[in-house]
């Protein structure tokens, strides 16, 4: 449900661009603005889950979640409705870190799978979104569909309930200055941090510019969200298939299984425009789509996850979206450009990230061993070492 309303630019992307009389690279900018919410508040996030505890942390984030939708409710111009999805993000920044960290002390070692099915409930939250708000946008308004957004998250807000006291043991703040030292020390978050953010970069551009995309190819808008649901489904199978994968196909080299994913995602993208615009070739790409360049983060919170040590996956976590984060505010809007200057021509925007996360595959296969061997030779501060 976080991510239910973390997500909703991208369902009602085409009610917004008509209501605030946007070009698309301005559509881009309110994923950016997403994500430096999330990029602000990820870091401190991380260190809120270790001090406070990953449920009040939840509670304190669906509270941000509401405010922004309250926000966005009575936004008038564009300038309001970005800083109500800034708080919006900011708000979702703060899940992921306190998920993660529930997941590994409950489960861990045997937190492959769980994390998986922990992260399909993302695009199945957006799939609930997808559905949902254009609905409400079209039969009442788009401030209709902010306010159903507000009286989800407050309610969410109010029913969790933090740890009980004695529950959680807050660490002293000698040792949080040492963790977060050592996060920024260790060459293995950094480096798998800045790979995905190009990852980041595909998987936000096809949110916010998919419906736009199958729209704007003559599909009416409840077609286009349609197929933008049936991505989301390949994701959910994705997300719970790649963590599998990666222990069956490559033996735990999460590293290769990255590099696969990335060129599996980056040939897609290349080959989506040119598949034609018949239904069943469109749907078919929808659930390819889907499965590659949007469902790699079950695998990336795994392997950051793993490597964190017990007590600090949410300083981890949150240092790593911070990263990645700058491929969505950057990227985004980037791909919003390239369709404006083109004249409207998403094939050449699909085209041209495709060829980039292809560029990116071919330079990790390259180096896969070298980096392999460095992050292997590195101290390991986490629970397991990195394949």
């Amino acid at each position: 449900m976080g991510n239910f309303t973390n997500s909703s630019y991208a369902p009602l992307s085409h009610f917004i661009k008509s209501g605030f009389l946007l070009n698309e690279a301005s559509v881009g900018l309110i994923t950016s603005a997403v994500f430096i919410g999330s990029m602000s508040i990820s870091f401190l996030s991380g260190l809120i889950v270790d001090s406070l505890g990953p449920m009040r942390t939840l509670k304190i984030s669906y509270g941000i979640l509401a405010l922004g939708s309250f926000l966005a409710y009575f936004a008038q111009s564009y300038v309001i409705l970005i800083a109500a999805y800034y708080l919006i993000g900011a708000g979702y920044g703060m899940v992921t870190p306190a998920t993660n960290s529930t997941i590994m002390d409950r489960f861990y070692p045997q937190h492959s799978s769980p994390m998986g099915y922990k992260q399909s409930g993302v695009p199945i939250g957006t799939i609930l979104a997808a559905i949902a708000l254009p609905l409400l946008a079209l039969h009442y308004s788009l401030r209709f569909a902010f306010l159903f957004l507000f009286f989800i998250t407050a309610a969410i807000a109010i029913l969790t309930r933090g740890e009980k006291p004695g529950d959680f043991e807050r660490p002293s703040r000698e040792k949080t200055k040492g963790t977060v030292k050592m996060v920024f020390r260790d060459r293995r978050v950094l480096l798998i941090s800045a790979v995905t953010a190009f990852l980041s970069w595909g998987q936000q551009s096809v949110f916010t510019y998919f419906v736009l995309y199958v729209t704007s190819i003559n599909y009416q808008v409840l077609i286009a969200e349609s197929l933008f649901i049936v991505l989301l489904l390949g994701s959910v199978l994705g997300r719970i298939m790649w963590p599998s994968f990666s222990m069956r196909l490559f033996g735990g080299h999460r590293i290769r299984n990255y590099t696969f994913i990335m060129a599996l995602a980056g040939m897609t993208l290349l080959i989506f425009p040119n598949v034609g615009t018949s239904l069943y070739a469109v749907g078919i790409m929808a659930v390819t789509i889907g499965f590659t360049a949007v469902a790699w983060n079950s695998n990336y919170v795994t392997l950051i996850s793993e490597i964190a040590p017990r007590g600090n996956v949410g300083t981890y976590s949150g240092t790593s979206m911070m990263i990645i984060s700058l491929g969505s505010i950057i990227g985004t809007p980037l791909s919003g450009f390239i369709i404006d200057v083109t004249g409207g021509k998403f094939s050449i925007m699909w085209m041209f990230l495709g060829s980039v996360l292809m560029l990116v595959a071919l330079i990790l296969f390259i180096f896969t061993p070298k980096l392999m061997s460095m992050m292997e030779n590195q101290e390991n501060f986490g629970r397991m070492p990195l394949k």
